[in-house]
């Protein structure tokens, strides 16, 4: 008798995990100009954007090219489609000493979390990477720049970039 209700809950069990993955694989695809980001301008491009003068550990993620570059610490900040190898996963998860700083007081959710680690799983790519269909025309937000200058103006490199 305890055969078959074993049997049953481990059943359930393993219908409940399939049913887990399916609704993870069906998830709509993270964009970065509706979902990421809003959130690293809140809490990134501060340290890690276009002024040179305020950006910390050398790392700059206000623009593509060089968030897929190594670091002078040799560090991948974004490493497309391996977001256990990709420096800001791995920091954004450090429960010692996370990014963002705790006395930023501006912490990521869980959710945001997730929801970059399925960005850069995805290849972290931004409106300008992705094919624009027919129906859809470029707009200027669609530019492959992770910021904008203050100005609104396309981030160029400086040249003590």
């Amino acid at each position: 008798m305890i055969r078959p209700a074993l049997f049953y809950f481990n059943s359930l069990a393993l219908v409940s995990l399939i049913s887990v993955a399916n609704a993870a694989t069906n998830l709509p695809r993270v964009q970065f100009n509706r979902d990421i980001r809003p959130i690293m301008s809140d809490t990134c491009f501060h340290c890690h954007g276009f002024d040179a003068k305020s950006r910390k550990a050398g790392l700059r993620l206000d623009r593509r090219e060089d968030a897929l570059q190594p670091t002078k610490h040799d560090l991948l900040p974004i490493v497309p489609g391996q977001p256990d190898d990709s420096e800001i996963i791995q920091r954004i998860m450090d429960v010692v000493d996370p990014m963002p700083p705790l006395e930023m007081h501006k912490q990521l959710t869980l959710e945001q979390k997730e929801l970059f680690r399925r960005w850069v799983a995805e290849g972290g790519l931004c409106a300008a990477d992705s094919p624009v269909s027919s129906r859809q025309k470029e707009t200027k937000s669609d530019r492959c720049l992770y910021s904008r200058a203050p100005d609104g103006q396309k981030n160029h490199p400086s040249p003590s970039s």
